[in-house]
């Protein structure tokens, strides 16, 4: 009789000794899965966080799990699950500092797959007044690359005098930045349908214009020498000869004009990406890890 008096006593004892041993597994869950994803184990991280919501939904870390699942399918390049992820959790959100951070990464998820519109929807959607001078500054600084991406370098212009200066390192930024940006607008282009029309009066001569000189001096060589060949052979009433060597020669001609509009794409290309690097080497990536 009295061991069985003894029974609630026993339990109450054992409920809080329970619910600790509880609270100690969801921690070490918790920092297992955010250790897979300092180490770039990303998936191996989702699994985890899906795992500690499973078990302790109603842990207050729960939420936190869930902006971090979005956060490893963007890391671990699942850009479109990382989309997904993030337009669910902004719509269970509440507007703390995790939404901030799910709005600012669901723009770089955008960013990440070149959808610069959409990327430029969210990073305004961020309000301001709730970041710190450094996230101001990443915000902006987002919002700049992505109107570089679509060539409106008057916007990307304006945004690069708007760098709040009071952080250490900002100082110059404004000014170096807006001089970089608008060099970007004066670079000189090679125009694709001026290379092509020199090629076809004298073909290699829109490749020389584009600056690719080895292409341009076999594109010259291979059409005199298909040329020559032709008048050679149609003067020695060699006709069929003629034909044949006509018939390839009208392929390389056609080519040389084709390789002539492509090199002129191609140096445009090349310089405008050697300037972008530039920029991203000076001043930073864009959408670094921000805080509020």
């Amino acid at each position: 009789m009295t061991a069985i008096k003894c029974w609630p006593f026993l339990i109450l004892i054992l409920i809080p000794v329970a619910e600790a041993a509880a609270g100690h597994e969801a921690d070490d869950l918790f920092a297992f899965a955010d250790h897979l994803d300092e180490k770039h184990e990303y998936y191996r991280a989702v699994t985890e966080y899906m795992r500690f919501i499973f078990l302790y939904p109603e842990d207050s870390r729960s939420q936190e799990c869930r902006f971090r699942i979005c956060r490893s399918y963007l890391e671990g390049g699942r850009l479109d699950d990382a989309v997904n992820c993030l337009i669910e959790f902004l719509g269970s959100s509440d507007g703390d500092d995790l939404a901030l951070s799910a709005r600012y990464s669901l723009g770089a998820a955008h960013y990440c797959l070149h959808d610069y519109p959409a990327a430029l929807v969210q990073l305004e959607l961020i309000p301001e007044k709730s970041l710190s001078i450094t996230g101001r500054n990443a915000v902006t600084y987002s919002r700049l690359w992505c109107y570089l991406h679509q060539k409106d370098f008057r916007s990307a212009y304006a945004l690069a005098g708007m760098f709040d200066p009071k952080p250490t390192g900002y100082g110059p930024v404004n000014t170096t930045l807006s001089r970089t940006v608008a060099e970007l607008e004066l670079l000189p282009r090679r125009k694709p349908a001026l290379a092509g029309i020199m090629s076809a009066v004298i073909p290699g001569t829109g490749q020389f214009y584009s600056g690719h000189w080895e292409d341009g001096a076999l594109s010259l060589l291979l059409n005199a020498l298909f040329i020559g060949g032709i008048i050679h052979s149609l003067g020695n009433d060699h006709n069929e000869t003629a034909a044949v060597l006509g018939f390839f020669e009208l392929g390389w001609y056609s080519a040389n004009i084709y390789n002539a509009v492509d090199s002129a794409h191609q140096t445009n290309r090349r310089q405008w990406e050697r300037h972008l690097d530039f920029i991203e080497n000076t001043f930073g990536s864009p959408f670094q890890p921000i805080r509020y």
